[in-house]
């Protein structure tokens, strides 16, 4: 093998994060330099190793003028100051004899730190060993920029241009130690990090916080497309210089920039995908331009997917305590007194489209060496249409109904049966749940080099998202009266089963009720932040960093819902037989359902009941609720939703912060050190506005005997305001024990601002059934979260493809936001005394946890990748029967092991990703707690690239067919049990 490929091999072993050990320079014995280099252009950091080392630097001038080096202070080698210099650049560097070369590792690379790498051969012909742009790159590459970040941070990086190797970011992040995530429709949604939840993790965009549609702070990853972002930064140790509100992390997506390519770039990807339960195939298509020379670049992506889907789902609302002491034939041991019983158990099947449309644009501008312009724009459209057909079963508990039950220890309902002179009704029900969501970043940036010891960055951004789903939600029903479902749950099941004593057919179908409803969501940040790196000459001290933050984020939800929806309820009117379809539901989950369902179409069945003949008879039979005649039930609404100022707020939130830090270095007994010492002010102003509408009176539901209708008055606004300040100290330090081992010790205090839906001023969100009437109240004067936090790590990097890594952290938390709730008397009436639950600062919290991570790869093509995290609550309270005490939402143990094999021109990966039980909501349906159990899903993916710039992909989603089940309290009482099928999908990726 020719000399000249031996040192290309030196070179790709230092990109790939190579540790100077004796598997690179085994021949070799480094003489070490006491260096002082301030951060400056990379061209002048050279000169001055060239000077300090006595050895001739050679570059070309033009090339490594336009990047930047870090500060450089401490006991360094020769090839590891040389390192440092070129780290983040598409720098590489040559060492011969008496000089060093550095050079372009590949022209069309630029400064971004997610740049591929490119291919690279291996020295000798003994063992061949090739470097591919695919999972193996990403990993090594986001192994090296933790290895060398100042902070305890983990990273994702895709695999090429436009490549993230998982579906979307979310499901990327999980395979990070300590991050596991939420699904939602099959596709990672929402993430935890260490034990807290997704509101208690900040988001940003190339730095920039992102708006989200949700009601709270919790970002939903699935809006974005995969290939908008070339990388993710998970902060889990806290620095001055970034924003607050991150207790659990910040987490950073960055995207491509056209600088980081000189000439023109382009990529696309088309596949299709095969839903096992939907049996359709839906498309995928994405692509990405970019062009730049050496002052100017713009980049365009652009992404569109559609995915047909079909989910089966197992469904109850809550659990209610009811007294059964009046069944005459009681199984068990549990007190009937105090029986919890399941409100209803519907079986669902959602027919729906997920489509997700999105694009970016980039354009930058270098004027000089000196100065860099960037402005960026996001756009993303994610539409869920969701149309639910369900066989619906309410447990008809009002009066001595149940006949023979059984109760277990724990005074579950597991089974019941209804007299036999009663009729009872078995419902079926269309329903929606659709999700039109838009989201939005416009930001211009300017990164100015003012001369070589000063560096500002001044960045400023608009986001905005929406949820455009007010009044679009349905809930229409028809059923028959005289079903009688009876009612079975045996331990270990996944649901309970339902049976239908008395067979039905379509002629028995009756009316009932009609109800719209939804939320309109917005959600805006304006941000201005500017950033200063002093470089320093002082003892000690590297670099200063200071910086001032401000944003105003203005947070509103507009909620519609039908007034009543009543008008035909109680099963009144028959309905044409036309109207109706049949539906053979005989493959639906694991069976325990009624085998024949009904399905209509809802505009069709409402237009006939609000015909003049039937509002004719039912003004004339029973009366709209709280209407006498017909212009009077249409001027009240019927069943139009109608915005409803009560359960309508605005949130305006305006964070004020500076910061300063200091960049240190210097040895301990020979061993190198970095720290970096800081403090940030964060001063936070809130607005919260409303609409107070009280109680006035309860009118019974003359045709629903379970249903009750609110009288309130008219809608009063209500202002309130609150203000609170925090001082955020911070400190990271990094010991280079040896020249492949790091230890790390990180020790901070950080905020989590309270949740943007707690905060409304007013008490609404009543929700009404006979026994079982609630209600929620706002906080506006709810404080922060305040967490202090120490981390210890320790990382072993045993050769440029190996990690072993072990990270103990501990966090306490102050002023814990509990739900609690207590009985209200909200007017003088038997249904009077409402449950309302209201969100307190009253709690204290600890935790601990340990993570442990390796990546190790063999030299056959194979690799392995393994993390665990396990997170333990000290002094926790649980959550038992009867009471709500504070538990910690989100916290579980969670492990993934992911092996995969890249060899010549193919590549391919199999992922399983586990976490174990956790609670979503201390406060759920009926007050009660939601706990998600413990899931496992087994992905897997392969590429073949058949041409050099063509590659067949092939991917498989939860080919286990896993399922996701939710319950309260106990595993008996079901909350969700959810099948979303298996997904396969076949596809070509290209890049120019």
């Amino acid at each position: 093998m020719p000399a000249s490929i031996a040192r290309l091999l030196k070179v790709a072993a230092i990109i790939m994060g190579a540790t100077f050990s004796n598997a690179l320079f085994a021949q070799l014995e480094p003489q070490i330099y006491e260096l002082n280099i301030a951060a400056q252009r990379t061209d002048k950091a050279l000169i001055q190793l060239g000077q300090a080392t006595q050895t001739s630097v050679i570059f070309d001038f033009d090339i490594v003028s336009r990047h930047q080096s870090p500060a450089l202070k401490g006991l360094y080698s020769l090839e590891a100051a040389a390192e440092v210099l070129v780290q983040n650049t598409p720098l590489s560097f040559e060492k011969n004899d008496g000089y060093i070369v550095v050079k372009a590792t590949n022209p069309t690379l630029g400064t971004n730190e997610f740049a591929r790498l490119p291919h690279t051969p291996n020295k000798d012909n003994v063992e061949e060993e090739i470097i591919t742009i695919g999972y193996f790159n990403s990993v090594q590459r986001s192994l090296r920029a933790k290895r060398q970040a100042g902070s305890i941070i983990d990273i994702v990086v895709s695999e090429d241009l436009g490549k993230y190797p998982d579906q979307n970011v979310a499901e990327a992040l999980q395979r990070v130690t300590g991050i596991s995530i939420d699904r939602n429709g099959g596709e990672g949604q929402l993430v935890t990090v260490r034990g807290f939840g997704p509101e208690f993790n900040t988001v940003l965009y190339n730095g920039r916080v992102l708006a989200t549609e949700n009601e709270g702070r919790e970002f939903s990853f699935d809006v974005l497309a995969s290939e908008l972002i070339s990388g993710a930064r998970a902060y889990k140790s806290y620095n001055a210089t970034l924003p607050s509100g991150g207790i659990g992390s910040t987490i950073d997506l960055v995207s491509t920039k056209p600088l980081d390519f000189e000439g023109i770039r382009s990529g696309f990807f088309i596949k299709s995908t095969f839903d096992s339960l939907a049996d359709t195939l839906s498309p995928h298509y994405s692509g990405l331009v970019s062009y730049s020379n050496d002052q100017f670049g713009t980049l365009i992506s652009l992404n569109h997917e559609q995915r047909d889907y079909l989910f089966h789902s197992a469904v109850t609302e809550g659990w209610l305590i009811r007294d059964l002491s009046y069944v005459a034939d009681k199984n068990g041991t549990g007190n009937y007194s105090m029986a919890r019983i399941p409100r209803n158990l519907d079986f669902r099947i959602d027919t729906g489209t997920r489509t997700r449309t999105s694009g970016t644009i980039s354009t930058q501008l270098r004027p000089n060496n000196n100065l860099l312009f960037t402005a960026d724009a996001l756009y993303a459209e994610f539409n869920v249409k969701s149309n639910i057909t369900s066989s619906a079963n309410w447990t008809h508990d009002y009066g001595e109904t149940i006949a023979s039950a059984t109760l277990d220890d724990n005074n579950t309902l597991l089974s019941y049966s209804y007299k036999e002179n009663l009729a009872l009704a078995g419902d079926f029900v269309q329903l929606t749940r659709n999700r039109p969501t838009q989201t939005m970043l416009l930001g211009m940036n300017t990164l100015w080099h003012v001369n070589t010891w000063l560096t500002t960055n001044i960045d400023l951004s608009y986001s905005s998202a929406r949820n455009d789903n007010g009044g679009n939600d349905e809930f229409v029903v028809a059923g028959v009266p005289n079903a009688n479902p009876s009612y079975a749950y045996h331990q270990g099941e996944n649901y309970p089963s339902i049976v239908h004593s008395r067979q039905s057919s379509v002629g028995d179908l009756r009316s009932h009720a009609i109800y719209f409803e939804g939320d309109d969501s917005r959600d805006t940040v304006k941000q201005l932040k500017i950033d200063f790196i002093q470089s320093s000459n002082l003892e000690l001290i590297d670099e200063f960093e200071y910086g001032i933050f401000t944003s105003t984020r203005t947070k509103q939800k507009s909620n519609f819902k039908s007034p009543s929806g009543g008008e035909f309820s109680g099963y009144q009117f028959d309905l044409p037989d036309n109207l109706f379809s049949t539906l053979d539901a005989s493959d639906f989950l694991e069976g325990n359902a009624p085998v024949t369902w009904f399905t209509f179409d809802t505009t069709e069945y409402v237009n006939y009941l609000w015909s003049d003949s039937h509002i004719q008879t039912a003004i004339k039979d029973t009366a709209h609720p709280l209407a006498d005649t017909i212009d009077e039930a249409k001027a009240y609404g019927g069943s139009t939703a109608l915005y409803k100022p009560v359960d309508s707020w605005k949130i305006k939130e305006r964070p004020l912060e500076a910061y300063v830090q200091l960049n240190l270095s210097n040895e301990f007994r020979g061993m190198p050190w970095t720290a970096n010492i800081g403090l940030r002010h964060s001063q936070t102003h809130i607005t919260a506005s409303g609409f107070q509408q009280d109680a006035i009176d309860i009118v019974h539901d003359e045709t629903d005997p379970t249903n009750l209708n609110l009288i309130i008055s008219d809608p009063i606004p209500v202002i309130a305001k609150n203000r609170y300040d925090h001082l955020l100290p911070a400190l990271n330090v990094k010991l280079n024990l040896t020249e492949d081992k790091i230890l790390r010790l990180a020790l901070s205090r950080t905020i989590t601002r309270p949740s943007l839906n707690r905060l409304r001023p007013t008490l609404g969100d009543y929700n009404l059934r006979v026994g079982a009437t609630q209600a929620s109240r706002g906080n506006p004067k709810l404080s922060a979260y305040e967490a202090l936090n120490a981390d210890l790590s320790w990382s072993w990097y045993y050769g440029k493809k190996h990690h072993v890594g072990i990270n103990l952290f501990y966090k306490d938390v102050d002023n814990f936001i509990s739900e609690t709730t207590q009985v209200e008397s909200l007017l003088n009436h038997e249904e009077g005394n409402f449950v309302v639950s209201i969100p307190q600062n009253a709690e204290s919290a600890a935790l601990a946890g340990l993570e442990l991570s390796l990546l190790h790869t063999f030299n056959n093509g194979f690799g392995l990748q393994a993390n665990y995290t396990s997170v333990e609550g000290i002094g926790e309270k649980s959550t038992g029967e009867d009471q709500l005490d504070f538990t910690l939402e989100g916290m579980s143990d969670t492990y993934n092991i992911i092996a995969f094999y890249e060899r010549g021109h193919f590549h391919s990966r199999l992922a399983y990703n586990f976490r174990d039980d956790f609670l979503r909501a201390a406060i759920s349906t009926q007050s009660q707690p939601e706990t998600v159990e413990a899931f496992g899903q087994l992905d897997v993916s392969a590429a073949w690239q058949f041409h050099p710039n063509l590659e067949l992909v092939f991917e498989g989603i939860n080919i286990t067919h896993s399922k996701l089940r939710t319950y309260s309290v106990f595993r008996e009482r079901l909350l969700e049990y959810e099948d979303t099928g298996i997904r396969y999908s076949v596809g070509i990726r290209g890049r120019f």
